[in-house]
């Protein structure tokens, strides 16, 4: 029930408020420009659409191997797939660990005199 109050709501503040302010502004660009913007938007519907597409798809293969396997088979499943995520999630975290201290050493060696807060405090 609420879930349908709001869409309901939200549905009255696109058409009543978001909708003429966004007319006003559509009126005010070339129609050349309001087609460029048209095309642009069109094609990223289309994208997200094709996106959408691609991972239902996904979805499905990935669901109907999991129901036509046991309670185990969807444990290790669901294991091997948290594995996977750690270990992207730890690859990405040594990525970043080795931009950050990258830039921090590019920095020092572009303005060798520039002191730290950390150094400053420690003095």
């Amino acid at each position: 029930m609420f879930s349908s109050l709001g869409f309901g709501f939200m549905g009255l503040v696109v058409v009543y408020v978001l909708h003429p302010w966004m007319a006003n502004i559509v009126d005010t660009l070339p129609s050349m420009l309001a087609t460029v913007v048209a095309y642009i938007l069109l094609g990223l519907f289309v994208i997200d659409y094709i996106n959408s597409t691609i991972s239902l798809v996904r979805l499905r293969t990935t669901s109907n191997k999991l129901v036509s396997g046991s309670l185990d088979d969807l444990q290790q499943y669901i294991e091997s797939q948290i594995s996977e995520l750690r270990e992207r999630q730890q690859k990405t975290r040594l990525a970043i660990d080795r931009w950050y201290h990258y830039s921090i050493r590019r920095i020092r060696r572009a303005y060798p005199s520039a002191k730290t807060v950390d150094n400053e405090r420690k003095k």
